[in-house]
């Protein structure tokens, strides 16, 4: 217990996206690597959405930045794909700065 204490409090739980890293990945598939590649992942329910931007370092997914929204009355109303497709839409539109 003692040790997840410790690697909790003292790794970094997310990352700094590397941009030029990101910018080296291939936009055709298949890729050389996956490595920089940037992911979002996207859950939604009825009452709202939350995120993960993860980018692919040495094979591993880590963790760059998260968030989550709630739904007003009438979005709540979507079906579960129009939630996941708002989700996302939500993500570009929070993370456009």
């Amino acid at each position: 217990m003692e040790t997840l204490k410790r690697l909790v409090t003292e790794a970094p739980v997310l990352i700094s996206i590397d941009y030029q890293l990101a910018a080296n990945v291939s936009p055709h598939a298949p890729w050389e690597s996956d490595h920089g590649l940037l992911v979002t992942a996207v859950d939604a329910l009825k009452y709202g959405a939350s995120w993960v931007v993860f980018q692919i370092i040495v094979a591993n997914k880590k963790p760059a930045v998260f968030g989550s929204c709630t739904y007003n009355e009438m979005e709540s109303q979507y079906s579960q794909p129009k939630c996941e497709l708002y989700g996302l839409f939500r993500v570009l539109k929070d993370l456009h700065h």
